[in-house]
């Protein structure tokens, strides 16, 4: 039993959390929802054939960029969701919920992912990091009181 809580497949509610979950916060498995832009690089792809290794690097860059973001925005989801998050029926196993997190490792973690987003974007050309930094402001918008979106209908 020691042995499952040291791994963290047992955690008891409230054990601080490590690496793993702060890892898990941001929601790696999500990143797949980012292959909804592939059409849209195909179209591209179609329009300007000659140019398709030129926009492979842009493109990678581009998705890896996004995903970044989201993970950054879905870091202080959840952190900032907890008290909400215990009641839910499903939402009661997040890691924020089970584990302990710290807030200041949150906030680490969120600027190390925006700040990523954003030196990626800026690579790329100044309407993308203006799109990408809007992505931000958003999840911020979304979840960080007082504004907090989420909560308004």
């Amino acid at each position: 039993m020691t042995q499952l809580i040291a791994e963290g497949a047992l955690a008891p509610e409230h054990a601080p959390a490590k690496l793993k979950q702060y890892i898990k916060i941001a929601r790696l498995d999500h990143w797949i929802k980012n292959m909804f832009m592939l059409p849209g690089v195909a179209l591209a792809i179609f329009f300007s054939p000659s140019q398709i290794w030129d926009l492979f690097s842009v493109v990678l860059m581009g998705v890896l960029s996004t995903c970044l973001a989201s993970s950054a925005n879905y870091a202080i989801n959840e952190y900032l969701d907890v008290e909400f998050d215990r009641f839910h029926p499903l939402k009661k196993n997040r890691t924020g919920v089970v584990f302990l997190l710290d807030y200041r490792i949150v906030i680490l973690e969120y600027l190390l992912l925006a700040l990523g987003t954003l030196a990626l974007a800026y690579f790329i050309g100044r309407m993308f990091l203006l799109t990408v930094l809007a992505l931000l402001v958003m999840g911020l918008l979304y979840n960080v009181p007082p504004v907090r979106l989420k909560d308004r209908v």
